[in-house]
């Protein structure tokens, strides 16, 4: 198995993680009323949207030849970052 491959494989295994995690809060949104519940459901659809932008970003990686994996998966790691950073604000948040 490729770098490129194996870094692929480790991407897809950090978004399921993310979905998982999204659920969680999900539930939790579900469970809240209110102003709380339209707090849950904005910071959910900001999650939905950089979740969409790190699967996004893999597929560039996925569809990228070798020589271009380097400069995509640094962009991917990026969109990565900003999502794991969203999803730590909203479960602290929440």
């Amino acid at each position: 198995m490729s770098k490129r491959d194996e870094w692929i494989e480790q991407f897809k295994g950090k978004i399921d993680e993310v979905n998982g995690e999204i659920d969680r809060l999900k539930a939790k949104a579900q469970e809240s009323s209110g102003d709380a519940q339209k707090q849950y459901e904005a910071q959910m659809d900001k999650l939905r949207e950089r979740r969409e932008q790190a699967k996004e970003k893999l597929g560039e990686v996925r569809d990228a030849s070798e020589a271009a994996f380097d400069d995509l998966s640094q962009g991917a790691e990026n969109a990565w970052n900003s999502l794991k950073n969203a999803v730590a604000s909203a479960r602290d948040k929440f």
